[in-house]
This record gives structure tokens, C-alpha cells and sequence, in this order.
């Protein structure tokens, strides 16, 4: 059992990865019976969170974002956005969320439209800023420098705790999954799929949502959060997620590789 992310396994599905025996894995404990979370023949989901716009509630007078267009409107919503720069972990839902603030199909996405979606956020010009970690993002949120910033759900979180006046948007939210996936070749695949059983039971999930800021997998845990923690947990906003276009990423992730190191070197 290893972690990876769903447009890993979609591309290595059968040569990478073993095909999982869903005989053995209880895939009904998860959202929604795991509907439009298994991506492919070798994965479960190992971690459920979101690319979210994290807001900061003492900058708008009492208005709130409430979608992607939002995010590049900064005559009515003044102020730094803050997205990733990561070298070498290029966003396929950074991407899509640009898109979608142009009321872009996706179901009709183009390897064009990667360009279109960078420069949008180019189009913000100084009031753009970025971050190249998950660290760095939350601390652009716990300072202010950022009043609007796209960013993983458990750092929205994190400034959030840390007494941050932070929110998450929950419109138009870009689901991210980490993938549980066998190595191919698993000299034990029977005891590799128990395990990945076992790690989507119900108490291993309430544990890991208790010391994390992620839900739980299982529809059956019962984690003891706070109000801070809650505010931030995918579980229950799955109905305003929008999952990526995994087939589409897999075909022309390479173009995207190539885009995203000229964005995060400046080109």
C-alpha cells in the first residue's frame, strides 16, 4: 500500500499499480458510496481535501466570495490573492478553477486553455502573490498579506486555528484526492487490500480526523471536532465540489508539466 494521487494511478493503472480487489475493500463506508472518487482500477482514496479559496472575514465589510469569478474580481473584493507556484508539483485544479471563473465547460477543456487559465492569473498583475509551499500559504493567510488565497483546505485550516479571522468558500471548491494504490508486483496483493480495508475503517478515520484538519473517509466515524475544525472539513460540502478531468490530465500532463515550470519560474 503507498500514497500517490489518482492521476498517478489512472496513468500506471496495470503497469505501475496492481489492479485492487474491490471484493476485499468496503468502498460503501465513503462519500456518497465513493461515487466519483474511485478514478480508476487501482485506487481508493486515502485523503479527501480541497484547493479552496480561503478568505479573510474582516476585509470585504461583512461580503463573502462565493465563486471563481469572485476570486478575480478585485474592484469589489480589494486586495492580494495569494496561488501555488510549487516547481514541480504542477495544479490540474488550479487550472480548472480559472476555467471555471470564465464559465468554461470542462467537460470541453483544451491543452490551450492551460495557458488561458496561467494568464488569467497573470491578469491580476500586482495583486498577485504566490506561495511555494503549504507553510508559506498559511502564513500569507495569518498575516494578512493575503485576503483571498487558493490554497490545500488543511492550511486554510491551519490559519484558521492559529486565530487567523480566515474562511473557506465553499462554492466551486476543487476536490483533490490522494490515492491509496499496491505496487505492482505485491508479493502479498490479498494482504495489501486488507490493509487498505482496514485503513477506511471506522475508528482508524475518526483517529486520523481527530489529529488532522482532514474528514473522514468513512461515513460511519465519528470524530469529536471543534467548531474551527468542522468549518473546514470536506465531508460535508461534497455536493459543491468540482472533481478534475482526470482522463484529460492524463493524456496531457506533460503539457501541463511544461506550462506550470515556465508559470513558477516567471515566464
Amino acid at each position: 500500500m503507498v500514497n500517490t494521487t489518482q492521476f498517478d494511478t489512472a496513468a500506471n493503472c496495470g503497469t505501475l499499480y496492481e489492479e485492487l480487489d474491490y471484493s476485499l475493500i468496503d468502498t460503501s463506508v465513503l462519500p456518497n458510496g465513493g461515487e466519483g472518487l474511485i478514478t480508476d482500477k487501482c485506487m481508493v482514496p486515502q485523503l479527501i481535501y480541497g484547493l479552496v479559496v480561503a478568505y479573510n472575514t474582516e476585509a470585504f465589510g461583512g461580503d463573502a466570495p462565493a465563486s471563481a469569478a469572485d476570486f478575480f474580481d478585485t474592484e469589489k473584493f480589494p486586495g492580494k490573492r495569494s496561488v501555488s507556484a510549487v516547481g514541480g508539483y504542477p495544479e490540474p485544479q488550479m487550472i480548472e478553477f480559472a476555467l471555471l471563473a470564465d464559465d468554461k465547460d470542462l467537460t470541453k477543456i483544451k491543452t490551450s486553455d492551460i495557458q488561458v487559465a496561467l494568464d488569467k492569473y497573470k491578469s491580476l498583475g500586482d495583486n498577485l502573490i504566490t506561495w511555494t509551499s503549504g507553510s508559506a500559504s498559511q502564513q500569507q493567510l495569518e498575516s494578512g498579506e493575503a485576503v483571498m488565497a487558493l490554497v490545500w483546505s488543511g492550511r486554510g485550516y491551519g490559519a484558521a486555528a492559529a486565530g487567523a479571522p480566515v474562511a473557506p468558500m465553499w462554492d466551486q471548491w476543487m476536490l483533490e484526492i490522494d490515492s491509496s494504490g499496491v505496487p505492482k508486483g505485491q508479493s502479498n496483493p490479498q494482504l495489501a487490500n486488507a490493509a487498505i480495508n482496514y485503513y477506511l475503517g471506522a475508528k482508524p478515520q475518526t483517529v486520523i480526523t481527530e489529529m488532522s484538519s482532514y474528514a473522514p473517509l468513512n461515513s460511519k466515524a465519528t470524530p469529536k471536532a471543534d467548531a474551527v475544525r468542522d468549518a473546514w472539513l470536506t465531508d460535508s460540502q461534497m455536493d459543491t465540489a468540482v472533481a478534475p478531468q482526470v482522463d484529460f490530465w492524463v493524456e496531457h500532463y506533460g503539457d501541463l508539466e511544461t506550462a506550470w515550470e515556465s508559470w513558477v519560474t516567471g515566464g
